[in-house]
């Protein structure tokens, strides 16, 4: 199997100029806009719990934006791209 690039969320996050950042409420799926500083990990745990402005719903953990949704997608999509291709590869070589 070859080596698989790992995704970090926290790191690929887009930050705006006030250091804040859009997120989706896991309850009412609201994008919403945290403090980056207040997402911990890549697990997207709060290290303050907020109300969603939305449902007001008191949240300790939110979900990735649409836009990091995509980068999420296109990363998976090009890890598995690249294990087709290097299992073709070695599969066309045995031949």
């Amino acid at each position: 199997m070859s080596e698989v690039n790992v995704f970090h969320i926290k790191e690929n996050m887009d930050v705006n100029d006030d250091g804040s950042t859009d997120v989706t409420c896991p309850e009412c799926e609201n994008e919403i806009t945290v403090a980056f500083s207040n997402v911990a990990d890549d697990s997207m745990a709060l290290i303050e719990a907020i109300a969603c402005p939305a449902c007001n719903c008191t949240l300790d953990q939110v979900h990735p934006s649409e836009s990091l949704n995509k980068k999420i997608a296109d990363h998976v999509a090009k890890e598995l791209l690249k294990g087709l291709e290097l299992d073709l590869g070695k599969a066309l070589s045995e031949r």
